[in-house]
């Protein structure tokens, strides 16, 4: 009788542990998706580094200078940044290149800024302007604080 008792709570036990896996799994898939904090970031020193946040979609490889506005396809040209930023820096660069077509601009800079040894920008600060004068244009992509 005492051992058919431990028999039997040791199959609760088990049939316990096997119900609270999933929520587990879960928690485990959920913590993956979250995105990396500052602290994460700030320790990004190299390209192998950020290439495994690359893998695990914390991070996206983007061109600083956008090829669409001439930028070269250079690794020198490739920034790794958050997959928030990388949809503003889209939206920025769609409306640069707009200025661009519609002769509102004519010389741009594009300018990164990072903290301590980290790869991954802090943010990057866009600005247009063209030289016969008129409103410049400044728009930031923050990516970390």
């Amino acid at each position: 009788m005492k051992y058919a008792w431990r028999r039997w709570s040791g199959a609760l036990l088990l049939g316990m542990a096997f119900l609270a896996a999933p929520g587990a799994l879960a928690q485990k898939r959920m913590l993956i998706n979250v995105p990396p904090t500052a602290l994460e970031l700030s320790d990004v020193n190299t390209t192998a580094l950020a290439d495994q946040f690359v893998r695990s979609g914390a991070l996206v490889k983007v061109y600083l200078w956008p090829t669409e506005l001439g930028g070269e396809d250079d690794p020198r040209n490739i920034v790794y940044i958050t997959p928030e930023a990388a949809e503003t820096r889209a939206t920025v660069a769609g409306n640069l290149r707009r200025f661009l077509r519609a002769d509102e601009a004519n010389d741009v800079e594009v300018l990164p800024e990072y903290k301590g040894t980290s790869i991954v920008p802090t943010r990057i600060v866009f600005k247009a302007r063209h030289k016969r004068g008129g409103a410049p244009f400044e728009q930031l992509v923050d990516v970390w604080h």
